[in-house]
């Protein structure tokens, strides 16, 4: 039997929109994910912080953060799943400290009977660890970090790197700056640490990038060594999934900015791909991603 391998990118919104758990719960039911990449996800330090919580500023976020996500989703999946976790900030999120013990960054399950993980990578992809957002002083956006992994498959020679990562936003918006320029190279040096000498791994980087569909940046980061010397292909701007928006109806400004979320393969994962889908009813201002590969 030829091996494969569905992927799930989703920003959670920090899990804070009602149904969220039980929609989850259902989009693994559904397609019973070997790797599930979320992003924007609290990790909870000691038993006293609180389960929600509505930060000062909590811009368009219209309900309180789930501060254990995390450890909700490590519960949740414990018995088929091998957790990892990668905090870019020990906070609530990208502008505001927290007076709670908590993480805030990007979590990878692997599903445990098909894929083995025989390395992972933690590390920042844009500034220091623990730097917010100081763009009304002059300052920088937010620090971030990114999870790689490299999966391995007994009935597969070569192995597959995935980074789950989660673009810096900015007050001035999605437009190209050259601080998302340094964090594609960013992207690009935490994918290659994984890439062992002489052996070229099939590759994916997915997430939330905050970068729109016709940014330079985003062509940047396409054309990054990590996918070879073509350079990477878009999965969901592909014509043949007719995926036309990212963001769901929770999302105000939709119509203008129809794309936060991108997967990018290299062109030899890209003839694997059987299928690239979105839900669009998912409890989120992001939809979730599903690809599927079979080699």
């Amino acid at each position: 039997m030829r091996p494969s391998l569905t992927v799930v990118s989703l920003n959670t919104e920090s899990g804070s929109r009602p149904g969220f758990h039980d929609s989850l719960n259902q989009l693994v039911t559904d397609f019973s994910p070997d790797v599930l990449m979320l992003q924007e996800v609290h990790q909870a330090y000691d038993i006293f912080v609180p389960e929600t919580f509505m930060p000062a500023d909590p811009g368009k976020r219209a309900y309180p953060m789930r501060l254990k996500l995390f450890n909700e989703m490590t519960q949740l999946l414990e018995f088929g799943y091998n957790a990892f976790y990668a905090p870019h900030l020990f906070g609530l999120h990208d502008i505001e400290e927290s007076p709670h013990n908590v993480g805030y960054g990007q979590a990878v399950f692997v599903k445990r009977d098909t894929w083995t993980v025989s390395m992972y990578h933690t590390g920042m992809i844009f500034g220091k660890f623990n730097e917010f957002n100081q763009e009304k002083v002059g300052g920088k956006p937010s620090a971030k970090a990114a999870l790689s992994l490299r999966l391995q498959n007994s009935n597969l020679s070569k192995q597959v790197v995935l980074t789950n990562v989660h673009g810096f936003w900015s007050r001035h918006g999605k437009i190209d700056l050259w601080n998302r320029y340094r964090q594609n190279k960013g992207i690009n040096t935490h994918g290659l640490a994984l890439c062992a000498r002489g052996i070229k791994p099939y590759i994916m980087v997915s997430g939330d990038l905050n970068y729109r569909r016709d940014m330079k940046a985003l062509e940047h980061l396409r054309r990054q060594p990590l996918f070879g010397a073509d350079g990477g292909v878009i999965l969901n701007r592909q014509d043949d999934w007719k995926i036309h928006s990212t963001r769901t109806a929770h999302y105000a400004n939709r119509e203008a900015e129809p794309d936060a979320d991108y997967l990018i393969a290299c062109r030899d994962l890209t003839e694997k791909v059987v299928h690239v889908k979105v839900r669009m009813d998912f409890p989120s201002d992001h939809a979730p991603l599903i690809v599927r590969f079979v080699f």
